[in-house]
């Protein structure tokens, strides 16, 4: 029984390894047949050539029979479906256009003249110098007809052969003369197949034989089986312990056939159920999986069903952005009739208590922002700026206001700014700065909306220029809206092939509206030491991004996609831009500084020109969360409102931060310039942002990227593995201390250039797992584990 189930077991592998290779050569016939007949390369011309040598300017006709059997093969079609009369036909024809093709011009070459002048012109037909015309085929049958016939001979031929070839194909051999000679020719096809049913009937015979003897043997094991079942459980029947639909495993044979099935062991049904009948498009008992893993090797191998190659090509053509009426409209305008009126007030206090001091100015202009006035004012002559910089305290105690900012002198202008809060806040809307975006902005891809300066401008920012943004400020300060804001811009003007997001929330809760969204590259991640290798995956992408544009002879992501659109046969795919979004860095820091901070450093760095931006958000800006080099890498930068000067300088350089006064207040320093500006940030609303993730997300679902979704599977594995233990420099220690026997944290310290905590942490791993000994004071710690040589020996 054993040997018939591996004798099945291999005809089917037997077959289904027949059938791939079946697939396999079609496909390679298909494939070259397209490329001789594009004359594509070296082997493109050499085949076509020689097909054009043996068959004439019919190359092109050999090509596509060459397709379609290649197709009937895989379509499994097989040419006696096709009537014989078509096939004569469409022969009949083909020969006749052969042979005119083939007739010389010069009509004093006769017979086996014409075909051995075109031997000698091989070399020429070969090269392409000469026409092939008819062929190496056309110019023997040419050589032959004028031989029989004569030139007007070989036309009549020609002619008779047109005839006939019409008259088969359409008439459908109407002369019984016609239909005798398709009868003839038809007929060793019968007579094969005759042969082959009285082979088939010989090996059924056969197999009938075998299948008597087999159950004859089965027969007899049953009767013991039963007397024996009958001794010790009563008169019990095998039958009865058959279910109707079942099949025990005596009952397969290796040479399994259904008219031979039908005489099988009979079983007799219950009234209510059918009778099993067993035949071979079913696998019964231990031969279904078999059936299954078959049909899925087949469709993995043909592709038949290939849904994982469906989802990462998405086509985004009928991809629609965002409408603006997803946003909310704006409220009322910004210089309502309070603020006016208070403005108008604290102009004449301000040059009252200045004329109090001792300072004489004057009141040049009155900005009224968002949520801050802006007083121009301008010295007399012979005023020092600082002594208006020095009445701040007073100043505010005069006007009665919660905080002011002095801008002394304001750049480019001989006047000084001191900004007082309103008395009335007025917010700034998403759709008013989306709605009046410039043209000059219409087509950039990485535009996000920031809010409004206090002239009541409007400021955009465009990652593609900053390359990289510095986000921080307090808690509560504005800093969630305001990455919400980017990445709302990002929907609303960038398709899912254009733009690509990878969301770093620690806080777990900031980015959960854009978890379904088309334009993430890997889901959002919320795990420290997944960002951390989500970080060193992007290094990766840089990398492999300057290959490619070193390849294509480009130096960055525009020129590389503009030498795609000039050279469509490359049939490559553009690169989009990717936006790494970190919400907070100081959590990232507290995970892995050291390489956090030199991941980071190389995508500033290096990234720009791949098309690799980053923005960092904290709450903590301190100089052991935004370091020295991160700072100097990311020029752009926005300070919301601090609790101090100092932070106000690690942030921005420069003091001015501890004066905003938060929900949106913010200090917006772009690359190139050195003054901050202060913008009143744009607020988007919960549900605006709901509302524009669940439009995108219904267009398209996110593409992730395999790196990314191996980050989660590789933080499980290591946190799960057999020492347990999470430091990815665990192995690497453990080994060096075997080869070295020596161990201590200084010398790990030395060796692989970490701090004193982590070294001290890697040796009291080792020493609870047995690998080293515990401290013994002066003395060096005994390694006890061995190397794999030492154990050998």
């Amino acid at each position: 029984m054993a040997k018939a189930k591996t004798r099945k077991s291999t005809k089917q592998k037997q077959k289904l390894e027949n059938e791939i290779l079946v697939y396999i050569y079609a496909l390679v016939l298909i494939t070259l047949s397209i490329i001789g007949g594009l004359q594509i390369g070296f082997i493109g011309e050499t085949t076509t050539g020689i097909i054009r040598y043996v068959f004439g300017n019919l190359y092109g006709v050999v090509y596509a029979l060459v397709i379609i059997g290649s197709i009937a093969m895989m379509l499994k079609k097989s040419m006696k479906d096709i009537p014989v009369k078509y096939l004569l036909g469409i022969g009949v024809l083909l020969l006749a256009w052969i042979i005119a093709a083939s007739v010389p011009e010069d009509t004093t070459l006769k017979g086996m003249d014409i075909f051995s002048k075109f031997l000698k012109d091989s070399m020429l037909v070969l090269k392409g110098e000469i026409a092939a015309k008819g062929g190496l085929i056309g110019a023997f049958l040419v050589s032959l007809s004028t031989f029989l016939f004569d030139y007007k001979g070989t036309w009549i031929v020609v002619g008779a052969l047109v005839i006939l070839g019409l008259i088969l194909l359409l008439c459908g051999a109407p002369f019984a003369s016609m239909k005798a000679m398709g009868a003839n020719m038809v007929k060793p096809f019968q007579t094969w197949k005759s042969n082959g049913g009285q082979r088939k009937q010989k090996r059924n015979d056969k197999q009938e034989q075998r299948r008597r003897e087999k159950e004859a043997r089965e027969q007899e094991a049953r009767e013991r089986t039963q007397q024996k079942h009958e001794t010790m459980l009563g008169k019990i029947s095998l039958d009865d312990r058959v279910k109707p639909g079942q099949v025990s495993f005596l009952d397969i044979d290796d040479d399994f056939d259904i008219e031979s099935s039908k005489e099988h062991i009979p079983v007799e049904p219950e009234p209510e159920e059918e009778p099993y009948i067993p035949n071979s498009d079913v696998v019964v008992g231990f031969h279904e999986h078999k059936k299954q893993d078959d049909k899925r090797i087949i469709e993995e191998t043909i592709g038949k069903e290939d849904t994982f190659v469906s989802e990462f090509t998405q086509d985004f053509s009928k991809y629609k952005l965002p409408r603006l009426t997803l946003l909310k409209d704006p409220g009322k305008k910004n210089k309502n009739m309070n603020n006016i009126a208070a403005a108008n007030d604290s102009g004449r206090k301000l040059i009252e208590i200045l004329d109090e001091f001792g300072v004489k100015a004057t009141l040049v202009a009155t900005h009224i922002g968002p949520s801050v006035t802006k007083f121009e004012v301008k010295p007399d002559l012979g005023v020092r700026v600082n002594k208006i910089s020095n009445l701040q305290n007073d100043i505010k105690m005069a006007l009665a206001a919660k905080d002011i900012r002095i801008e002394a002198p304001i750049p480019g202008k001989s006047s000084v700014g001191i900004e007082i809060p309103n008395v009335e806040k007025t917010t700034v809307s998403m759709k008013e700065l989306m709605k009046n975006v410039p043209e000059k902005y219409a087509d950039s891809k990485c535009l996000f909306a920031l809010g409004k300066d206090l002239m009541g401008n409007c400021v955009y920012g465009e990652l593609n220029k900053m390359p990289h943004l510095l986000i921080a400020g307090a808690t509560g300060s504005g800093k969630s809206v305001c990455v919400n804001s980017i990445i709302t811009s990002i929907l609303m003007r960038a398709k899912p092939d254009e733009v690509k997001l990878l969301l770093v929330d620690p806080k777990k809760v900031e980015f959960t509206p854009y978890q379904k969204v088309p334009h993430l590259i890997g889901p959002v991640i919320t795990d420290g030491e997944e960002a951390n290798r989500a970080l060193k995956v992007i290094v990766t992408m840089m990398d492999n991004r300057y290959e490619l544009f070193s390849m294509a002879g480009v130096r960055n992501i525009q020129g590389y996609n503009a030498y795609l659109d000039a050279h469509p046969e490359e049939q490559l795919q553009r690169l989009p831009w990717i936006v790494v979004i970190i919400d907070e860095l100081a959590d990232l820091m507290l995970v892995a500084a050291k390489e956090v901070e030199g991941s980071i450093q190389r995508i500033t760095q290096l990234a720009r020109a791949a098309g690799i931006h980053l923005i960092v958000a904290t709450q903590r800006p301190s100089v052991d969360v935004i370091t020295g080099v991160i700072k100097a890498n990311i020029p752009s930068r926005i300070a919301f409102a601090v609790s101090s000067a100092v932070d106000s300088r690690t942030i921005l350089d420069q003091m001015g931060a501890e004066k905003l006064l938060g929900y949106g207040d913010m200090l917006y320093v772009p690359v190139g310039e050195t003054v901050a500006t202060r913008v009143q940030g744009v607020f988007v609303s919960d549900d605006e942002v709901q509302a524009i993730c669940d439009f995108v997300s219904k267009q398209a679902k996110p593409k992730y990227e395999d790196a990314f979704l191996r980050l989660e599977a590789l933080d499980n594995s290591m946190g799960s593995s057999g020492d347990d233990v999470s430091d990815p420099l665990y192995e690497e220690v453990k080994e060096f201390i075997i080869q070295t026997r020596k161990a201590s944290t200084s010398l790990i310290q030395r060796k692989f250039s970490i701090g004193y905590a982590r070294a001290a942490r890697l040796i009291d791993t080792l020493e609870e797992k047995g690998i080293v000994g515990p401290s013994r004071g002066s003395k060096p710690r005994e390694v006890y584990a061995k190397s794999e040589q030492e154990e050998m020996e």
